[in-house]
């Protein structure tokens, strides 16, 4: 496993895995979009430079750590161009995303920073943890 700076050409990997790191996802699309739109879309689109993946050899992200370099330039964006891809009539939706915003503010002088993968068969989960370790002490 390689750790490497984010690019356009893993976002649909990194979306599988915000969807599948608790297993097979089991969501509807209605839901699906609800945890990319509030959890990753944002980071990948917005803060590609401050993301990074973990790849497999045959260079697919399995595992992601995204990072919003400033809190107060994440909220202002989410909330204006990410809180309105859910229609008005999805106010649940809507209110779940924003209340994820409004948590984060907790951590508003620190850098936010979501880690997540999906276990292979073939990777040891000491393995993954140790690289992720590795990976969240060097930013």
């Amino acid at each position: 496993m390689e750790i490497k700076r984010y690019e356009e050409k893993y976002k649909d990997d990194v979306r599988f895995v915000c969807l599948n790191s608790n297993g097979p996802c089991k969501l509807n699309e209605k839901q699906q979009h609800l945890i990319l739109t509030t959890y990753c879309d944002y980071f990948i689109e917005q803060e590609g430079n401050n993301c990074f993946v973990a790849v497999n050899k045959d260079d697919k992200a399995v595992g992601y750590i995204l990072c919003a370099e400033n809190y107060d330039k994440y909220k202002k964006i989410f909330r204006k161009e990410y809180l309105t891809r859910f229609r008005k009539i999805e106010i649940s939706s809507r209110i779940t995303a924003g209340v994820s915003s409004f948590f984060q503010a907790m951590y508003k002088r620190t850098t936010l920073l979501t880690c997540t993968s999906t276990f292979s068969p073939n990777i040891s989960v000491w393995d993954s943890v140790t690289s992720w370790l590795m990976l969240c002490a060097k930013i």
